[in-house]
């Protein structure tokens, strides 16, 4: 509902609904923020939080024998970097465009984001991930 209401420039910060999503989409870029930051911050923080995915997929291998989803199951951690840019492409670059829509003075985050997706692809090992398409190119 933000993203279409900020592609649309349909939104209306005097409506109570409006001002809700607005703080709530607010915390979000807050909790994401780690992926504007200079790519040194970026990887640590995404390397804090998969060690911390992997455990808890590995209580859920031992105790409830079950596969952890992709992101938390430790033999997928080889794939780590193309779950990023998957993570990158369909919720942070989505978020922080809809914002830099409200204000061109948040479009620096949204260039963070797209400097750390180049990272990843670089990482995967993506030929001609200069070339890709972020979702405003498309």
């Amino acid at each position: 509902m933000f993203l279409n209401l900020t592609r649309s420039s349909t939104y209306n910060w005097a409506w109570d609904d409006h001002r809700e999503l607005l703080r709530a989409m607010t915390m979000t870029v807050c909790d994401l923020a780690a992926i504007t930051k200079p790519w040194e911050i970026e990887k640590r923080v995404a390397e804090l939080v998969s060690s911390e995915f992997f455990e808890q997929g590995d209580i859920e291998r031992q105790e409830l024998h079950i596969t952890p989803i992709d992101i938390m199951n430790r033999e997928k951690e080889d794939q780590l970097p193309l779950m990023q840019v998957g993570f990158i492409d369909s919720i942070c670059l989505p978020i922080y465009e809809a914002f830099s829509v409200l204000s061109d003075k948040l479009s620096p985050l949204v260039e963070g984001v797209r400097r750390n997706k180049a990272q990843w692809l670089e990482i995967a090992g993506v030929p001609n991930h200069s070339q890709c398409n972020d979702s405003d190119e498309q």
